[in-house]
């Protein structure tokens, strides 16, 4: 019942309609919603979390992709939020989803900082585990975060940082 009604309608108010300034329609996120509903995942079997978990962080970067900053900044913490409550373990979905979804022009900006701002917000709850025999979670996605940095320092998103012609207040992430 639960997996079937519940849980499905409830995703369905993930984000809400919007109507921005010029009359183009677009999505808002919740992020209160997107936070309750993982709590409620995370009391679920591993196999449901994961793939739950998979819709909630597309979504939100969904809408880390809004020209909006207000969006992105709002996107942005709840990822950060979201993280912070599933763990480290879960850090290398987070930047795969953001890799696949945040992949050109402005979105490289955001993405880094994105990323960053897991990071940091990981940082302060991070507690490493006693025991030394298991390689640690943040270890397994440590190719794929060099990846992004190697991108972000050589790559398509310095080349537009470098172009002075290029306004970096229209895309605050940028500076």
């Amino acid at each position: 019942q639960m997996k079937s009604r519940i849980i499905p309608k409830i995703e369905s108010y993930l984000e809400k309609d919007k109507v921005e300034k010029g009359g183009r329609k677009g999505k808002s996120l919740r992020a209160p919603i997107i936070l309750a509903l993982a709590k409620l995942f995370k009391k679920m079997p591993k196999d449901v979390f994961e793939t739950k978990l998979s819709r909630l962080l597309t979504v939100i970067c969904n809408a880390l992709t809004d020209r909006d900053s207000n969006e992105r900044e709002l996107a942005r913490n709840t990822m950060s939020n979201l993280a912070d409550f599933i763990g480290v373990e879960y850090l290398s979905d987070i930047i795969r989803e953001s890799v696949i979804a945040l992949s050109e022009g402005y979105k490289l900006h955001v993405r880094v900082a994105t990323i960053h701002s897991v990071l940091l917000s990981l940082s302060k709850s991070y507690k490493r585990p006693e025991d030394n025999s298991k390689p640690l979670p943040f270890d397994k996605c440590l190719p794929a975060l060099i990846d992004v940095i190697q991108q972000d320092i050589f790559g398509q998103a310095s080349e537009i940082k470098e172009v002075e012609s290029v306004n970096k207040r229209l895309v605050k992430e940028a500076m």
